[in-house]
């Protein structure tokens, strides 16, 4: 019985024009590798290895920061899923949209971008940064 009600449900909807509101699009998300501007080599020359590690881990930490309020001053911050740091490579994995792809290169800290492939195509929301 019930699934006469929905079937007889459905047919009123068909015939009085009914439609369901299509679901919003969701956006595309790309996953990019931001290579962040590097140090100058002679302020690593004469570190050691571990000292060397500490400083770049830093840096990175700090330009992750600026390329955030970056984001934020440009409001693309709520088009970016995530961002993760590789630390002594000076490298971010940025999960965003394509929007803000095309506007990373003009962020101060960012040396190059690349797009290295789909982060999804139906995420359930894009969500804006934490600021920490």
């Amino acid at each position: 019985m019930n699934a006469l009600r929905i079937d007889h449900a459905h047919r009123n909807a068909v015939r009085t024009g009914f439609r369901q509101q299509p679901a919003p699009k969701q956006p595309q998300l790309l996953n990019v590798l931001v290579e962040l501007l590097k140090p100058a080599p002679e302020q690593l020359a004469h570190l050691d290895r571990s000292q060397r590690y500490a400083l770049l881990a830093e840096r990175t930490r700090q330009q992750r920061a600026e390329l955030e309020m970056w984001l934020d001053a440009a409001e693309l911050d709520d088009q970016v899923l995530s961002i993760h740091e590789i630390e002594a490579l000076g490298l971010l994995l940025v999960q965003c949209t394509p929007y803000v792809v095309e506007r990373l290169a003009d962020a101060p800290v960012v040396a190059t971008v690349a797009v290295i492939g789909n982060a999804a195509t139906a995420a359930p929301s894009v969500q804006p940064l934490a600021h920490a």
